[in-house]
């Protein structure tokens, strides 16, 4: 004989929308974790970008005012434009 089980047997529905509840609850404990990995990315991905323009102020544009305040407004918008399409996804 196979055993069945009774809440699965009484109401299918509810037993399955109940399972997906108490692992939905169990998840809510690893909110916080996510939330510190996504804040760590973004520092580190800040540090990239400062690092970048940095590097490029250096070997390209170490007295020019002017093309180097472009260059490094354009690293910035290309930077934050990166960081809404792949890393800050919905």
């Amino acid at each position: 004989m196979r055993h069945i089980d009774c809440d699965l047997m009484r109401d299918p529905v509810t037993a399955v929308v109940g399972a997906s509840d108490a692992r939905a609850s169990s998840n809510s404990n690893l909110e916080p974790a996510t939330d510190m990995g996504s804040q760590t990315i973004a520092a580190l991905y800040v540090l990239l970008m400062i690092a970048t323009v940095v590097v490029v102020d250096v070997l390209f544009f170490r007295n020019q005012f002017w093309p180097r305040l472009m260059a490094n407004i354009g690293i910035v918008l290309v930077f934050a434009a990166l960081y809404f399409r792949v890393v800050k996804r919905p």
